[in-house]
């Protein structure tokens, strides 16, 4: 097979309507992930034929270029990723956090301190702080990392998190 097709639909139509367009997937998606605005989906690099990708599905169109997608450089894998409200976010294979709007501008580059295990960007909850401009939302991304390998006879993991805060207007 040379593409597959993703459908993704909802039983709850009150929030999305009960289906988002299907999507051929040419890539071979290997993980994806449902925000409150869209989906996000990966897949690794297929040598020097195909970079690892990132490809962003909003809910709703609000312009030509709502959907797009990022060919990560190379011999960078997506590992794993997490869709928020306001951004997506993934782990690569070079141990980095790369942080992309809902637009699709890369927004931040971070490193990892260890292998990365996993992502959350749970839904803010609008924790508003007011100010002369307006409300503004704290949105929050967790990433965690395995800090060593398993240790001797039991095996367990130490991993490692943060819990990174960004203010944007709501």
């Amino acid at each position: 097979d040379d593409h597959h097709t993703v459908e993704v639909s909802f039983h709850d139509t009150s929030r999305h309507r009960l289906r988002v367009p299907l999507l051929t997937d040419y890539f071979n998606f290997t993980a994806a992930s449902l925000g409150p605005r869209g989906v996000a989906y990966i897949s690794p690099s297929n040598g020097a034929e195909q970079p690892s990708m990132l490809v962003w599905r909003a809910f709703e169109s609000w312009s030509s270029g709502a959907d797009w997608t990022v060919a990560l450089p190379e011999g960078e894998n997506a590992m794993i990723v997490a869709a928020g409200t306001s951004a997506v976010a993934i782990t690569t294979s070079a141990r980095l956090l790369r942080i992309y709007s809902t637009a699709g501008r890369q927004v931040a580059v971070l490193n990892v301190q260890g292998q990365p295990v996993a992502l959350a960007a749970p839904d803010p909850g609008h924790i508003f702080e007011g100010g002369a401009i307006g409300a503004a939302c704290q949105h929050h991304l967790a990433v965690v990392w395995a800090e060593a390998g398993p240790k001797q006879g039991c095996n367990t993991q130490q991993l490692a998190y943060t819990v990174r805060a960004r203010m944007m207007l709501c």
